[in-house]
C-alpha cells in the first residue's frame, strides 16, 4: 500500500523518557511528610514531570515501575531544550505533559506507537489550540470537541481549510491541513479534504479527489489514488459443439487489450476513513490518521 508521511514528528522513544529501572510507585516521598507515597495509575504532577504509575491499581504494588515524563524538557536526552512544557492532570486522564503554541505535540515512538500530548499548560487544554499533525506542534484553531461515546466514531469537521479529524480525550481537536502539499487538497469542506488531484491519495469520502477524477483501489485497510478510472477492455471467440442432450464440448480465449481490468466481482469497497488501524508514525496513511487509536496513548482507565 502506498503511504504518505503526514506527520512532521520528532521521532524518540519515549522509553528513553521514563523514570530509572530503581524509581518505584512507591519509592519516593512527594509530599514531604516523611513517608512514601504510592503513586497511583492516574498519577500526578511532580514539579514539572508527570508521573504515574505503570501497573492499575488493583495490580500495582510499591515495587512497581514509576513511568516520568520529563515534560519541562521532554527530549532532553536527544534535543536538549527544544520541547519545553509543564505538567497537567487531565479529568478522566491523568498526569500528562502539556505544551505552548508552536510545539511539538505529537510524536512517534521507537516501537512505532503515535503519541499525543496537550497543548495548553498546567491549567489544561487551551480551547484556542489543537495539534496539528501536518506540522506536528500545537496550532492556532478551533481546540475544544468533545470526544465520541465509547465505541462511535467521531464526524470530522471543518476549520478554514483544516480538516480536524479526530477529538483526543482532554477534549482537544487533532488537525489535518487540507492545502498541505503532502495532501494536496484545495480546501477543506463539509468535514473533507476535496479538491485532490491526479496522483494524490483518496478514500472517496474524507479525501475526495477534484471534479473529473476518480479515486481508484480504495478500500477498508488503503487509501486510494486519485486518476481516470481503471477499466479494462477486451475481445474474445468461442466455438463448441454439443449433442441433443445438452453436452458438448468448446474452447474460449481471452485477451485483454486495456489497463489492468476491474470487474465488478473484484471491485474494491471504498474506505470510510475510520476503518483501519494505526501503523505508527513512521510508517503512516491517511487512512491511519483517521484511525486515531487511543491505545496510541497511555490510557489511563479501562
Amino acid at each position: 500500500m502506498k503511504k504518505l508521511a503526514i506527520f512532521s514528528l520528532l521521532c524518540c522513544s519515549l522509553l528513553s523518557l521514563n523514570a530509572a529501572a530503581e524509581e518505584t510507585c512507591g519509592g519516593a516521598d512527594y509530599d514531604g511528610d516523611g513517608v512514601n507515597d504510592q503513586v497511583t495509575y492516574e498519577g500526578q504532577c511532580d514539579g514539572d514531570d508527570a508521573i504515574f504509575c505503570s501497573a492499575q491499581d488493583a495490580e500495582a504494588t510499591a515495587d512497581s515501575e514509576l513511568i516520568r515524563y520529563n515534560c519541562d524538557d521532554f527530549l532532553e536526552e536527544s534535543n536538549p531544550g527544544t520541547v519545553v512544557g509543564t505538567c497537567t492532570m487531565v479529568d478522566g486522564w491523568g498526569s500528562w505533559c502539556a505544551f505552548p503554541s508552536g510545539t511539538a505535540c505529537a510524536f512517534s515512538t521507537s516501537s512505532g506507537d503515535n503519541v499525543y500530548f496537550v497543548c495548553g499548560d498546567a491549567n489544561g487544554a487551551d480551547s484556542n489550540l489543537y495539534c496539528d499533525v501536518s506540522s506536528g506542534t500545537c496550532a492556532s484553531g478551533t481546540g475544544s470537541c468533545t470526544p465520541p461515546a465509547q465505541g462511535q466514531a467521531y464526524t470530522p469537521t471543518c476549520d478554514g481549510n483544516t480538516l480536524m479529524t479526530s477529538c483526543l480525550p482532554w477534549n482537544q481537536h487533532l488537525g489535518l491541513n487540507c492545502v498541505d502539499p503532502q495532501v494536496g487538497a484545495t480546501s477543506c469542506s463539509n468535514g473533507a479534504c476535496i479538491g485532490i488531484p491526479a496522483g494524490g491519495q483518496c478514500d472517496g469520502t474524507y479525501f475526495v479527489c477534484a471534479d473529473g477524477l476518480v479515486c481508484n483501489g480504495a478500500s477498508s485497510t488503503a487509501m486510494g489514488t486519485c486518476g481516470t478510472e481503471s477499466t479494462g477492455t477486451g475481445t474474445g471467440t468461442g466455438t463448441g459443439t454439443g449433442t441433443g442432450t445438452g453436452t458438448g464440448t468448446g474452447t474460449d480465449t481471452d485477451t485483454d487489450t486495456g489497463s489492468t481490468r476491474t470487474d465488478d466481482t473484484e471491485e474494491p469497497a471504498a474506505t470510510s476513513g475510520f476503518g483501519c488501524q494505526a501503523t505508527g508514525a513512521s510508517n503512516v496513511s491517511l487512512a491511519g490518521l483517521l484511525a486515531l487509536s487511543l491505545l496510541a496513548i497511555r490510557r489511563r482507565r479501562r
